[in-house]
C-alpha cells in the first residue's frame, strides 16, 4: 500500500501544484484525471483506516499529514458515506462508522511495524471503527505491553521477567515495566503519562467491565500511537 498511495499523491502533487501555484485553472481534461486519483486516495484512506500508512521517508509523511485532512473533510460528508455504501459495510453502521473515521486520524508511519504489533494495533482501531470501545481499550494496553515488554527484552529479559520462589518466572507489573522502558532509552520521560493513563483504562476494562464512550476511546488511540511513534520513529 506503501508504494501505491506514495504514487498516488506524487501523481496527483504533479498535476495540481504548477496550476495551483500559478493560480491558473487545471484544464477539464487534467481535472477529470485529478478527481480520479482524489478518489483512489479518499478509498484507501477510507477502507484501510484500520491499518498504519507507512511512507519512504519522514518528510513524505509530514506532507502527506497535512494533506490528509483535506480528503477527508467533514464538507465531503456525503461523498465519502457513498462510498462506504456502495462497500460491504452494513448500511446500518455506515453513518457511525464514518463519525468516527472522521475523529480518527490516519498513522502515518514511515517503518514497518513488528508483525503482532501491527496486528494489535489493527484490531484495535477497527474495534474502536465499529464501536467496540470496551474491546479497543483493552488492545491499546495489550499492544502498549507488546511493545514495552518486546523492545525491553532486546536490552535484558531481567527488565520484563522476575523469578519468585520456586523458580517460576512472572512478568513485571506493568509500572515497572514503564520505569524500565524510560530508564533505558526505550520511552521518553514525557509519555510516562500517557503510558500509565492506557495501562489503567485497559484494567478498568478487564476488571471492572468499565464502559467508555467514542471520545474517551479514541482519546485512549491516540495516546498509543504517539507512544508509538516515540518508540518507533527515534532518530
Amino acid at each position: 500500500m506503501k508504494e501505491n498511495l506514495e504514487n498516488l499523491i506524487n501523481e496527483y502533487l504533479d498535476i495540481l501544484l504548477p496550476y495551483a501555484v500559478n493560480k491558473q485553472p487545471i484544464p477539464a481534461d487534467l481535472e477529470e484525471n485529478l478527481y480520479d486519483k482524489e478518489v483512489k486516495i479518499i478509498e484507501i484512506l477510507l477502507f484501510n483506516a484500520e491499518k498504519p500508512i507507512f511512507f519512504s521517508n519522514k518528510k513524505f509523511k509530514n506532507v502527506f499529514n497535512t494533506a490528509s485532512s483535506y480528503f477527508l473533510d467533514r464538507k465531503n460528508r456525503q461523498f465519502l458515506f457513498e462510498r462506504l455504501d456502495n462497500s460491504d459495510k452494513s448500511v446500518d453502521i455506515v453513518w457511525n462508522y464514518l463519525d468516527r473515521l472522521l475523529n480518527l486520524k490516519p498513522f502515518l508511519l514511515f517503518l514497518n511495524l513488528p508483525e503482532k504489533v501491527n496486528i494489535l494495533l489493527s484490531d484495535a482501531i477497527r474495534s474502536y471503527l465499529y464501536s467496540c470501545n470496551r474491546a479497543a481499550i483493552i488492545l491499546c494496553g495489550a499492544l502498549l505491553e507488546e511493545i514495552l515488554t518486546t523492545e525491553l527484552e532486546k536490552i535484558n529479559p531481567n527488565l520484563v521477567y522476575i523469578k519468585k520462589k520456586g523458580g517460576r518466572t512472572v512478568e513485571q507489573n506493568m509500572p515497572v515495566i514503564i520505569q524500565n522502558a524510560i530508564d533505558n532509552g526505550i520511552l521518553d520521560n514525557i509519555f510516562k503519562n500517557d503510558a500509565e493513563d492506557i495501562k489503567t483504562e485497559r484494567n478498568d476494562a478487564v476488571h471492572n467491565c468499565k464502559i467508555y464512550n467514542n471520545a474517551d476511546t479514541l482519546e485512549i488511540i491516540e495516546k498509543t500511537k504517539i507512544i508509538m511513534q516515540n518508540i518507533y520513529e527515534r532518530q
